[in-house]
């Protein structure tokens, strides 16, 4: 599993910006992989395969050290500013 994130020009706002900021601590203690692909007229569907194997091969070959905790979840959302 990984999430795809289309960035367009909107990702430079400031609101923008913390959200993205909040959604990337999120993944990256769920251990998710996120890629992060640039807006474009077309795309190269070999390009896109390999960013995604490599975002895939990157999850799992790391190795847990620690298990996921749901407490450092909390801890991480209580930092960040959810944007409603």
């Amino acid at each position: 599993m990984l999430v795809i994130e289309l960035d367009d020009s909107s990702h430079q706002r400031a609101d923008h910006i913390e959200c993205d900021q909040f959604v990337e601590k999120v993944l990256v203690i769920s251990r998710i992989p996120l890629v992060q692909v640039p807006v474009r007229q077309t795309y190269d569907p070999n390009e896109l395969s390999a960013m995604f194997k490599k975002a895939l091969h990157k999850q799992t070959s790391q190795v847990r050290i620690e298990a996921f905790c749901p407490r450092k979840l909390r801890e991480l959302l209580s930092q960040s500013v959810i944007l409603t």
